[in-house]
């Protein structure tokens, strides 16, 4: 069950509002936008404004257990921050997006740590983007239910267990073992 501030609730239903987003990616230097026109920091984390967050896709929720997507575009890009971001390793980094109300001063409702509320997180599948006078980028985030429907390719090999845990020998001797027939004694044997 999802928190809610009271003074949140009071501005819902006096629909005295304006919604803005806050959205976190995982990048090796975190990468933070905040759809409002200014700066804010939320945590002890500095949301950048200027209005470069786009736009935030509807987030759905359901009973099912289908993964669910979210796409976050951000615009007006110049060049060398487009580059930045594409040149990344984004696959599979952690996002998260939280939206939060503000009043007409520009505060958020229910102050800074209490106001914003999460609604979603998830890994970054993809960003494509668009190249030109004014770049675009679009993160799509799925979350956790999609990892369900890849295939696990590891096996117990060493190979494998190298790449994971460097140096370790366990498997040292796996596939001498694996190809060996071996035969197991009667139980009268034992008698």
């Amino acid at each position: 069950m999802r928190y809610i501030h009271p003074d949140v609730i009071t501005a819902l239903e006096s629909r005295l509002f304006t919604p803005i987003f806050f959205v976190e990616i995982m990048f090796d230097e975190p990468l933070r936008f905040t759809s409002a026109y200014s700066s804010m920091t939320i945590g002890g984390k500095e949301y950048f404004g200027a209005g470069n967050l786009g736009s935030v896709s509807k987030v759905s929720e359901g009973v099912d257990l289908n993964p669910q997507e979210f796409k976050i575009v951000v615009a007006g890009v110049n060049e060398a921050s487009l580059a930045a971001v594409i040149t990344q390793n984004y696959l599979n980094r952690e996002a998260s997006c939280f939206v939060a109300l503000i009043d007409e001063q520009g505060e958020i409702i229910g102050g800074p740590d209490d106001g914003p509320m999460h609604s979603f997180s998830g890994n970054v599948d993809e960003i494509p983007c668009e190249i030109g006078k004014r770049g675009k980028i679009t993160i799509v985030v799925r979350d956790e239910l999609a990892d369900w429907a890849r295939p696990k390719v590891e096996r117990y090999t060493n190979a494998d267990q190298q790449a994971r845990y460097p140096g370790d020998i366990a498997l040292e001797y796996m596939s001498q073992v694996a190809d060996r027939e071996t035969i197991w004694p009667a139980s009268s044997y034992f008698d």
